[in-house]
């Protein structure tokens, strides 16, 4: 798995704007990623082959959700 990041204040300037721009059609395509939200779609996503190269969360869902 990639680079885990427990707040939205600890990311660079460069991986918030990333991550904003992945809201957008156009950019997640010319990135040839895609974003994933939700408690859920997240679990169902580590299960998964993809790579995962960021995981952000709030500090209360990384203690909940150890394993990340």
């Amino acid at each position: 798995m990639g680079t885990v990041i427990s707040s939205w204040d600890k990311l660079s300037q460069q991986q918030s704007k990333f991550i904003k721009s992945l809201h957008s059609k156009k950019y997640r395509q010319q990135a040839r990623v895609f974003l994933v939200e939700g408690t859920k779609s997240i679990a169902t996503l580590l299960a998964s082959d993809y790579t995962v190269q960021l995981v952000v969360g709030t500090a209360s869902f990384m203690a909940t959700h150890s394993p990340l």
